[in-house]
């Protein structure tokens, strides 16, 4: 009995070559490098023998490097398309190519991403995610034209996804579609109505819009969900400014100022609108303030000038014009 084990042992041996029957081994062992080794040997012998190329693209799998196992499989593709495994295992195929898109993204090779989450959709044609991130990557190539595209596929196969409408309305917030842009963000609201990033984007859109009754409302509402969101106050006080609300203005300023102290834009459009309610002390120390934080910034010295001219200190006036004009 043990001699008919050994000579079927030695059959099933001599029906498969050593170096791809140790690379097997090798992987049921989990040691993978070796048995990368192995098939890597058996491919100097057989350069064209798809099977050592399918299992050493899964020893490379295996070591999580992806990259080298997506290029076994399309060697294997290439010298045998029509090999059973290409067809049966379609899912472990997309989680490989998936897999290799995420690694290259992550390593900024946006044309291998591209590639490899451009094959992944052709295994899975239905996967949300692969389109997701393809977006992504043609965002990253500056081709946010086809990203676009490929948002929308995503709405299609998920009509419940956040992320998609979010990036559909912040690029045709790029484009200065900003009609179609809050199409989009009331899309996330509609499944987030407390999405404090939403609201204050819709608030952006209608103030480009110059529509600063709506904008005013989405702000005090973002500011509602998220009372830190500094942005917020900061072009809710740019708002109220626009409709001359500037008592109201000011408040909420000296709000973004305490939320984010060293603020210079925050600090200037507060120093602007104690100039134009005529605060002439206040703007004063507020300009002094700014040029502390930045010795650089014109405007400051700018505003402060015609803070002292409007108290009758022309002395400090024309001291703070002589810098604003060798800084010219």
């Amino acid at each position: 009995m043990r001699k008919y084990f050994l000579l079927i042992c030695l059959f099933i041996l001599g029906c498969e070559s050593q170096y791809r029957t140790a690379g097997k081994v090798y992987i049921q062992q989990e040691e993978y490098d070796k048995a990368a080794e192995q098939f890597n040997l058996q491919l100097k012998q057989t350069p064209n023998d798809p099977d050592a190329w399918w299992w050493l693209g899964m020893a490379y799998t295996y070591q999580k490097k992806y990259e080298d196992a997506c290029q076994c499989m399309d060697k294997v593709a290439e010298i045998a398309p029509e090999k059973q495994e290409l067809k049966k295992q379609i899912p472990f195929l997309w989680s490989l190519y998936y897999s290799a898109g995420i690694s290259a993204y992550q390593e900024k090779s946006w044309e291998l991403a591209k590639n490899r989450f451009t094959q992944a959709t052709r295994l899975e044609p239905d996967s949300f995610q692969t389109y997701m991130n393809l977006g992504l990557v043609y965002v990253c190539l500056e081709q946010e034209d086809t990203a676009i595209v490929y948002y929308k596929k995503v709405i299609e196969l998920d009509t419940n996804n956040i992320d998609a409408y979010r990036n559909l309305g912040i690029y045709y917030m790029k484009k200065k579609e900003y009609d179609e842009a809050q199409k989009y963000f009331n899309k996330v609201l509609g499944l987030k109505p407390k999405d404090a990033d939403i609201l204050y984007r819709i608030g952006i859109a209608y103030y480009l819009k110059e529509d600063y009754p709506n904008a005013e409302a989405s702000f005090k509402r973002a500011i509602e969900c998220d009372s830190t969101l500094e942005d917020a106050y900061f072009n809710l006080g740019a708002t109220l400014v626009k409709q001359n609300k500037y008592d109201e203005s000011i408040e909420v300023l000296k709000k973004t100022i305490e939320i984010k102290p060293n603020d210079v834009e925050a600090l200037l459009h507060l120093g602007g609108t104690y100039l134009l309610t005529k605060k002439y002390d206040a703007a004063i120390e507020i300009y002094t303030k700014i040029i502390q934080l930045d010795p650089a910034k014109r405007e400051a010295y700018e505003g402060r000038a015609n803070a002292y001219w409007k108290l009758g200190k022309k002395a400090e006036a024309e001291a703070d014009l002589r810098i604003v004009k060798e800084m010219k």
